[in-house]
């Protein structure tokens, strides 16, 4: 990213959203909006104005699992390498202004509408995190969380710096369990991701070599492993002790006291239904 930015042919709009396409193949006008963070290009990222602020709020990189102020940096490797302010949750006490040597906070910045000719347009369609509210205990059940947030548990520069916990008493996890097209294959979204069964697998992996006394289980419908390597990899998996359940989580409830999940499932292969807990 850093030698993106570097380059002197590519300009990188970061914190900006396409409002407009207008045109035609080869004549294009592109019209986007640049939202404001409420600092100027000579930020050089020192932290003064972070390390006095008051206010604490959510990490919304960290998936909501970790906290930032209120005036802080979207994260240790962003490009360009400028500080923000949640307006949602600033009270104004202008402590960063007074903090800064560089008078590079600036609060009457407004949304910025740009517009550019360009020939072609390439589209990076991404993706939005589908979370499962009212399913399989998600929001509910406090040791229940979706992959994007495992990625950021196990993330060196995450919330908990990589070293994974249960997120209701802190304590190391003995069972853990991987639900698998969840809010996919169904009537409404009959189609297949495509990233989950390898993000699984990945990820079972790394929670195995952290806790090898750990049962990890992985329950899906079918396990798609359909680029190069990836099969492999699979087999890989399933030869460090990870197990594999072809079939669907029916019941899952909380112990009150421990918050121990207890699952139910489902094994299409085997004929029958297996309690984890």
């Amino acid at each position: 990213m850093l030698e993106v930015n570097r380059h002197e042919n590519i300009e990188i709009l970061s914190y900006s959203e396409v409002k407009k396409v207008e045109g035609y193949v080869g004549n294009y006008k592109v019209t986007v909006e640049k939202k404001p963070r409420y600092m100027n290009n000579d930020c050089n990222g020192c932290g003064a104005c972070s390390e006095v602020c008051p206010i604490y709020t959510s990490n919304y990189f960290d998936e909501n699992l970790g906290v930032r102020k209120a005036i802080d940096i979207a994260f240790g490797q962003a490009v360009p390498f400028l500080y923000d302010i949640d307006r949602d949750v600033c009270v104004e006490c202008f402590s960063c202004v007074e903090a800064c040597e560089l008078d590079a906070i600036d609060f009457s910045q407004v949304p910025e509408e740009v517009a550019f000719n360009v020939g072609t347009i390439i589209i990076a369609t991404g993706w939005d995190i589908y979370e499962p509210y009212g399913e399989y205990g998600y929001g509910k059940f406090e040791n229940v969380i979706h992959q994007a947030q495992l990625e950021r548990i196990l993330a060196p520069n995450g919330p908990l710096e990589g070293h994974v916990h249960r997120i209701s008493d802190a304590k190391k996890p003995k069972e853990i369990v991987f639900i698998q097209c969840v809010g996919s294959r169904d009537t409404e979204r009959p189609y297949c991701s495509g990233v989950c069964c390898m993000l699984s697998l990945k990820n079972g992996k790394l929670l195995k070599q952290e806790f090898p006394e750990a049962n990890i289980t992985i329950c899906y419908i079918d396990m798609r492993t359909n680029e190069k390597g990836f099969e492999e990899y699979y087999q890989r998996a399933k030869n460090s002790d990870i197990r594999m359940i072809r079939g669907k989580v029916g019941e899952i409830t909380e112990d009150p006291e421990t918050k121990n999940v207890n699952i139910r499932v489902y094994s299409s292969l085997t004929d029958e239904i297996i309690k984890i807990s």
